[in-house]
């Protein structure tokens, strides 16, 4: 499995989530989708209970644009800032069969849930039908990958937890071929923890000219080369940004580092045989974690629900999606992750 982080994935991604940030966000709504076609059919009382329920909430649809009751739940994320989880009377699968009629009644309904609620952009799961978006809702941007990119340093403690290894004894090796910004943006956060750091790329030239005061500033010596085999030899931490595909040695290399990949791992020629981290697990604050009903996580998964979280909270809007290394921001997820009650693990180890 090979990820390509957000400043990768270019201007699709990045047009979305324009439409979130160009307006100033107090609250968000997340919608999801009812489950009302899930009846209990323990006995026939039940069974026929559960269709006179449902036919009055359908008729009820025909004519209303309220919500049924219980339909939103407020979470207070901040002093300014609310995640609204909000429950729509229909299922996914009455969405796709819906007329234009009855299309533009929900729309209402999600108006007026974000009139009375202040809410300034709703977000519907990556499998709403096109039709259902307008100017108040879009379907998700978030994946959780500028989450995951934020988070190296923390990832990097977990490593050191898990291996008792200190983490200044990280022999670590960073390969780019195309994401500058982000190489950088490492660098500095790794200046502080590490003692030494090789980067590998092709521009070796230029990246040394471009580091020449690293050492100065921070303390941290960084090797540049360009020869693959040598800069994997003995590294025990390998982070990818890049396509190791485009490097070619004369001889099969095997590797046991850990590796962290933002990049694309296919290559002929480069083996790893140690752990291979393509993502992380999220956990959320158990103030937040203990309100979510279960259903919505099945639409919006944590990471993507920190992401919105962390994007709205911070203020960041369009402009780090011109520049993805926005290092105050990014270092500012970093630090205050764990400080309010979120928490890191790592997906069964893959190799």
């Amino acid at each position: 499995m090979n990820i390509q982080v957000p400043y990768q994935i270019g201007l699709v991604y990045i047009a979305n989530l324009k439409k979130v940030w160009d307006t100033e966000m107090n609250n968000v709504g997340l919608l999801i989708f009812c489950d009302n076609d899930k009846r209990e059919k323990k006995n026939i009382f039940a069974f026929l209970e559960g269709i006179k329920k449902l036919f009055c909430i359908k008729i009820k649809r025909l004519f209303s644009t309220e919500l049924p009751e219980n339909s939103v739940k407020k979470i207070t994320v901040a002093r300014d800032f609310s995640l609204f989880f909000i429950r729509l009377p229909y299922s996914l699968d009455e969405l796709k069969k819906l007329r234009r009629f009855t299309i533009r009644r929900i729309q209402k309904m999600v108006l007026k849930v974000c009139h009375d609620n202040s809410i300034k952009k709703c977000i519907y799961p990556q499998n709403a039908p096109d039709e259902i978006m307008d100017g108040f809702s879009i379907k998700n941007p978030f994946s959780g990958n500028f989450i995951y990119v934020s988070l190296l340093v923390n990832i990097l403690k977990l490593l050191s937890i898990n291996r008792d290894i200190n983490i200044r004894e990280f022999n670590i090796a960073i390969l780019d071929t195309n994401s500058r910004n982000l190489l950088h943006f490492f660098i500095k956060q790794l200046s502080p923890l590490a003692k030494f750091l090789t980067i590998i790329t092709k521009e070796k030239e230029l990246i040394q000219k471009e580091i020449e005061d690293v050492f100065d500033d921070t303390g941290l010596s960084v090797r540049v080369t360009d020869d693959i085999a040598s800069g994997l030899d003995g590294i025990n931490v390998f982070i990818n940004i890049g396509n190791l595909g485009e490097f070619t040695s004369r001889k099969k290399i095997i590797c046991n580092a850990v590796v962290i990949n933002y990049g694309d791992m296919k290559s002929d020629q480069v083996k790893f045989t140690g752990e291979v981290i393509n993502r992380i697990n999220v956990g959320l604050p158990a103030g937040v974690e203990g309100l979510i009903d279960e259903e919505f996580l099945n639409y919006f998964s944590r990471i993507e629900i920190a992401e919105i979280i962390f994007v709205n909270k911070l203020n960041i809007r369009t402009n780090i999606f011109k520049n993805f290394a926005d290092y105050n921001n990014m270092k500012g997820i970093s630090e205050q992750f764990e400080e309010e009650g979120y928490i890191i693990s790592l997906p069964k180890a893959t190799g």
